[in-house]
């Protein structure tokens, strides 16, 4: 669950050494063994399938119960777990606040912990004429922020223009999905996916396409 992982910080966050605090340590303890079974357990795996707000299109139905993640540690921003799982942070944007990110912070200004792994920074850099491997690592690499400004611009064309922008959504998702395929093959993919935006004549498709040859 989620709030194991962020308490026992197996991937996120690793501890050093720090003094014996038995006492408070078994009072922890005790603590999580009553709130977890139903806050982590019900709520957030509850709850945080069924109501709230969607940040990121990852393919299950996770959504941010709130964007302020006070009383569960910052567990209720769930749907941003699902899509950076091993991030000791859960918020994504300025109005999202983690108090569990706050304690992760604290604990490293102490010296007794290290974040490891934070949710990506997207770069940018002048537009490449033509896409390569370290175009296509960024993309994946932001693969959820990418598809996130996807979904703004399917608000923008109308009628015929914007069946062919969803197919091309589809399309562009696929190549993170396709594990088996060499970097080459996925290169390619990629290539031929920017050549027809551009060729499609939709100027929102043109646009982003232009920016996805930014990504660095």
């Amino acid at each position: 669950m989620a709030a194991e992982r962020r308490m026992t910080g197996s991937s996120a966050i690793s501890t050093a050494g720090s003094p014996p605090t038995a006492v408070p340590g078994v009072l922890i303890w005790l603590t999580q063994i009553a709130w977890i079974p139903f806050l982590a357990a019900g709520v957030i795996n509850g709850v945080g399938h069924y109501w709230g707000y969607r940040q990121w299109s990852t393919p299950d139905a996770s959504t941010n119960i709130v964007p302020w993640g006070f009383l569960i540690g910052g567990e209720e921003l769930h749907n941003n777990h699902h899509a950076y799982p091993t991030s000791a942070r859960f918020s994504n944007k300025w109005y999202e606040l983690d108090v569990g990110w706050w304690y992760v912070r604290l604990l490293s200004a102490l010296g007794l912990a290290t974040a490891r792994y934070v949710p990506p920074t997207a770069r940018f850099a002048p537009p490449k004429a033509a896409v390569g491997a370290d175009t296509l690592e960024a993309i994946i690499r932001c693969r959820y922020e990418v598809l996130a400004r996807y979904d703004k611009m399917l608000q923008q064309p109308k009628s015929h223009a914007l069946e062919t922008i969803h197919a091309m959504r589809h399309e562009l998702a696929a190549l993170w999905g396709r594990s088996k395929a060499s970097r080459e093959h996925l290169v390619a993919q990629l290539q031929d996916w920017c050549r027809r935006a551009e060729a499609s004549g939709i100027a929102p498709l043109v646009e982003f396409s232009q920016r996805l040859r930014c990504y660095a």
